[in-house]
């Protein structure tokens, strides 16, 4: 694994760690009896799924640059696949699926898209500097 791609295995994980760490104090806060293993799963599922798309990304980059676009988006597709299949039952296993609950999967998806952004322009940009 290059340095790059540890970069970005740390980067999201860490930023993971922060936001679940934020988001489970917010729910003891609000005092919300919510089934939280489902947050955390959430959580390891969205950042599981943000480092294969992202490994995938970096071995397809330089044989085949022109889909890489969509490769990222058919990642946001299979993880939202994902999140109907696996999490959402869970979510909705007691009752209706409230906001708190639909931020179980948003926040942690959102944080995975931004970070595979970025670090997929970063890769594009070296792509270019390279060629």
């Amino acid at each position: 694994m290059n340095n790059f791609i540890l970069k970005f295995v740390i980067t999201s994980f860490v930023l993971l760690c922060i936001s679940l760490l934020i988001h489970q104090m917010l729910i003891e806060k609000l005092e919300e009896n919510l089934f939280t293993s489902s947050l955390v799963i959430s959580y390891i599922t969205n950042y599981l799924l943000a480092v294969i798309i992202f490994l995938v990304i970096d071995k397809i980059r330089l044989k085949q640059t022109a889909i890489i676009g969509y490769i990222f988006l058919f990642g946001s597709l299979l993880k939202f696949l994902v999140y109907f299949t696996l999490i959402y039952p869970l979510l909705t296993a007691e009752g209706s699926l409230t906001k708190q609950k639909f931020f179980f999967f948003f926040i942690p998806y959102a944080i995975c898209l931004i970070v595979e952004a970025v670090f997929l322009t970063k890769l594009l940009n070296m792509n270019e500097k390279n060629n």
